[in-house]
């Protein structure tokens, strides 16, 4: 039997020697990710519904890669509604749409 077609509260667990293999890796390709060329700036927006039913912009994050933990730029994604890198120059001339009680700098 595959322990995939099993409940989830059935299926085997990971050992410690396992799950770090899995945060090492990951650490991994989330180095590679802001190491690529042009991933400057981490772009993260949430969204809300304003006074008129429509969706806006409520919380918009510029996070330089240099000062993200390569085991946390998963939740940090995650987290968002809608993420994007962006190089310097590009992150300052997004950002100017914004007003400034929309804008939060990491």
């Amino acid at each position: 039997m595959n322990p995939n077609d099993l409940p989830p509260e059935d299926q085997p667990r990971p050992d410690e020697q396992e799950i770090e293999e899995m945060r090492e890796e990951a650490r991994e390709e989330a180095r590679e990710e802001m190491n690529e060329e042009g991933h400057h700036i981490l772009k993260r927006v949430q969204y809300g519904v304003d006074s008129e039913g429509e969706r806006v912009a409520y919380v918009v994050k510029y996070t330089p890669a240099e000062q993200i933990d390569p085991e946390y730029l998963g939740i940090m994604k995650e987290s968002a509604d809608s993420w994007t890198w962006m190089t310097y120059s590009e992150a300052d001339e997004d950002a100017k749409q914004y007003s400034d009680d929309q804008l939060f700098h990491d």
